[in-house]
């Protein structure tokens, strides 16, 4: 039991999280496609960073994107609601 915890719980978690990456690189937006990406090819710390951080920042940056994408090409009442979400957010 002690040889799992002091070599083998860290291993365990290290193979948890490069798969949790995993699955974000495969299903995410484009933002967290590439920062998940760039966190498997990094270091340990750099993948929990990702996991702890950085891929909450880039699914928000995905959908700001796709919420301006449906803005520029959606109808008035479209653009409206996505402009009037923008402000909101300025609050």
């Amino acid at each position: 039991m002690r040889r799992f915890l002091d070599h083998g719980l860290s291993v365990a978690r290290l193979t948890d999280d490069r798969l949790r990456a995993s699955r974000l690189a495969s299903a995410g937006g484009p933002t967290v496609k590439e920062m998940a990406r760039e966190a498997l090819r990094g270091s340990e710390e750099d993948l929990r960073r990702f996991l702890d951080e950085g891929q909450h920042f880039a699914r928000l940056t995905d959908y700001r994107i796709s919420v301006t994408r449906i803005g520029g090409a959606g109808g008035p009442e479209a653009k409206a609601k996505v402009k009037a979400g923008a402000n909101a957010g300025k609050k």
